[in-house]
């Protein structure tokens, strides 16, 4: 199948009813007026996580409609702030705030990962080997049955078994530190306790359990007053986070192994088959949403002038690149055409919505359609109109703010919020005053005149209590903006790129290009060489580790020669800046740092095999990777403020005993600590030009790769 392309931009979908009446429901009062079913825009996804279901539409259509606990609506609890899964950004971000205030600069970048790595390694081990590894299945089947990153075959198949039997044994990643499975876990929190008869039900099962309980009165009949579906975007977040799109063709596929979204044709048939299970939940009525077009998420922006009548940029890519910068080869993007087919697939899942909709209500059931996507469609027609537009448009609490919020990206400094407001801090899904405006709209569709149940008009979504509640539009994290920039020079090297832009100008030659990688090759190769030889010191007969040692031994020792005469440095370091350039100290503290590595390492295993000296771990004998390891520690160790081994929680590899591995340690730190230092210090004047001898190494440098000489 071709993508779909042609996207008709935002049409009306009709009113809530379709212009289809359907018969007044049966007698009796279901024993569950309010229940949810969906995904992430249902389960009150915010800024990377789910962690309050409080302020979640449906939770604010049971408010309005005076439906509380403890026999109201039920939902979900996720813990204390900053406990969300998989990663809540709003709490990280006013964690960075107590400690760095409204501004962050590139020369925080240690003290930010460390900050970043305690509140990984908190959420981690809370998730995996904390309180929140276990789940109760005690307590009654909630209301809100949704969870982030269902599709319509997880909704109908997943339950809490079969999800436990997927979560893997939890590991430790230095790099990769997100909570594992953390899908499965939100999701076991929401179905631990969907169970009827000690059987583990699936979110749809759960909802057709509840619907089974029938009226108050008689146990018979609908048990569900009004049931809520909001299903079919999480693939589209998929898309918009990836920025890669690869349409699945096969109605009997899935959204792995390549594949990230639903054709409109795989789409429809999927959605008739769930709408099938829907329809065996014994609810007097049943809300559909339509879905939102994906350009409209603030997630990514247009790059470049649109092109055509269409309206579209040439590219779409994350939002804090800035355009000058941008490269199609180096950034992540969808093309011009891959949005418009993507906003065409949404646009036809909303047909198939409105088709299922319409079949139901002329069989005489009182389904209705929400027109979400025509809410946010409005919303962005007034952010692009401009503030004055948005005041007339928005409700008196949210139209009294300043600036009015809007569809943009949200931004804010220690004055307060400058733009966006209605899409929380992941750029896709809502805020709180957004799901207040969801839940007004869904209202409005239950107040519809009709022969079926009819919310009364007196009932309302309370806009200045939603307000109140949402931190993140009164109150927003003040380092935000500084935040976006100081991620957008780590992630992509703006001063890197423009450095970049400034030698292709002046046309650096191929030869000079070869220069560079042979030398790069050259300090790899000594790298693996250092490997090599840590990786077979446990196997070298006694001889030839010694010639190694003797070999590593006179170069170290020769460098430490080097750096400890001014006059031998001076003009050692003046050659070596004037024939490599400035980062060439750099690249021979890092060379020695190797050798030593591997001198030591090499030493110290020796000692260990001839009996001379006692290394021990906890489980396991000892190898030659643990010693180098050891040494690495103690080398990270001796880096004075950094405490590395501390941040990454770093233990000790290897436990050493005796004077002489003792010894040994000491003059590898005697050994490395002082060349490095001296070289590092080298490399500073040659960066900040306080040298004049640096200064006239770098002038000839550019002179004759420039052709100036």
């Amino acid at each position: 199948m071709e993508e779909p392309l042609d996207s008709p931009g935002y049409a009306s979908y009709g009113d809530a009813i379709l212009g289809i009446d359907v018969a007044a429901a049966g007698d009796g009062t279901p024993t569950h007026r309010l229940v949810a079913l969906g995904d992430s825009f249902t389960q009150n996804f915010q800024s990377g996580a789910v962690s309050s279901n409080e302020w979640s539409f449906p939770a604010i259509i049971a408010r309005s409609l005076s439906i509380v606990e403890p026999d109201g609506f039920r939902y979900p609890l996720y813990g204390r702030p900053g406990l969300g899964l998989p990663l809540d950004m709003e709490e990280l971000l006013r964690i960075l705030e107590k400690r760095f205030g409204d501004t962050i600069s590139w020369l925080d970048t240690p003290a930010v990962v460390s900050v970043v790595r305690r509140f990984l390694k908190t959420l981690e081990n809370h998730w995996e080997r904390g309180s929140g590894a276990s789940f109760s299945e005690d307590g009654k089947i909630p209301h809100l049955l949704a969870s982030y990153g269902f599709d319509f075959h997880e909704l109908r198949t997943a339950t809490a078994d079969s999800l436990k039997a997927s979560l893997h044994s939890p590991t430790s990643n230095l790099v990769k530190m997100m909570v594992e499975d953390n899908w499965a876990r939100a999701a076991l929190v929401v179905l631990s306790s969907a169970r009827r008869d000690g059987l583990a039900m699936s979110l749809v099962e759960a909802a057709q359990a509840l619907g089974d309980d029938g009226t108050v009165e008689t146990g018979a009949g609908d048990g569900i007053r009004t049931l809520l579906v909001w299903v079919g975007l999480d693939q589209v977040v998929n898309v918009l986070s990836s920025l890669q799109l690869a349409w699945q063709s096969d109605p009997n596929g899935s959204l792995f192994r390549g594949y990230n979204i639903w054709h409109p044709d795989v789409f429809s048939v999927k959605l008739e088959g769930f709408a099938e299970a829907v329809s065996h939940v014994r609810a007097e009525q049943v809300l559909w949403v339509t879905l939102p077009r994906p350009s409209l998420f603030p997630v990514t922006r247009g790059v470049g002038e649109p092109k055509d009548a269409a309206g579209y940029s040439p590219y779409y890519t994350r939002p804090w690149i800035p355009g000058e910068l941008f490269k199609p080869r180096h950034h992540p993007a969808l093309t011009g055409s891959n949005m418009q087919a993507l906003d065409n697939a949404v646009h036809r899942y909303n047909l198939s919505l409105v088709s299922t909709v319409r079949s139901a209500r002329l069989r005489g059931r009182d389904w209705r359609l929400v027109d979400v996507a025509g809410l946010l469609e409005d919303l962005a027609n007034a952010t692009d109109a401009g503030p004055a537009h948005l005041k007339r448009v928005l409700p008196p609490p949210f139209r009294d703010l300043e600036p009015p919020p809007d569809t943009r990206i949200l931004l804010s400094d220690g004055n307060g919020r400058l733009r966006g407001g209605f899409f929380s801090l992941d750029g896709i899904h809502l805020t709180t005053i957004g799901q207040a405006l969801v839940a007004d709209r869904f209202l409005s569709a239950m107040q519809t005149k009709s022969q079926g149940y009819t919310v009364p008009t007196s009932a309302h979504v309370d806009f200045a209590e939603a307000l109140s509640c949402d931190r993140l539009v009164s109150s927003p994290p003040a380092l935000l903006t500084s935040s976006v920039r100081f991620f957008a020079y780590v992630s992509h090297g703006s001063r890197g790129e423009s450095l970049t832009r400034h030698f292709s100008a002046k046309g650096v030659s191929k030869q000079r290009f070869r220069q560079l990688v042979h030398r790069a090759v050259g300090a790899m190769l000594a790298i693996a060489l250092t490997l090599s030889v840590v990786m077979l010191s446990g196997r070298l007969p006694l001889l030839p580790a010694l010639a190694i040692c003797l070999t590593f031994l006179f170069v170290i020792a020769q460098r430490f020669s080097t750096v400890s005469s001014t006059k031998k440095r001076e003009r050692f370091f003046d050659g070596l800046v004037e024939r490599r350039g400035m980062f060439a100290p750099i690249l021979y503290a890092l060379n020695t740092i190797a050798l030593s590595l591997g001198l030591f390492s090499l030493i110290t295993h020796l000692s260990y095999r001839q009996g001379v000296g006692s290394l021990s771990t906890s489980d396991r004998d000892i190898s030659s990777v643990d010693i180098a390891l050891l040494y690495l520690w103690e080398f990270t160790g001796s880096i004075p403020l950094a405490d590395i081994n501390g941040t990454f929680d770093w233990q000790q590899p290897v436990s050493y005993h005796g004077p002489i591995i003792a010894a040994q340690i000491l003059f590898f730190k005697i050994a490395i600590i002082v060349p490095v230092v001296v070289t590092i210090s080298e490399a500073w004047k040659s960066r900040d030009g306080r040298n004049q001898r640096y200064r006239r190494g770098r002038a000839a440098k550019l002179a004759r790769t420039f052709g100036l000489d």
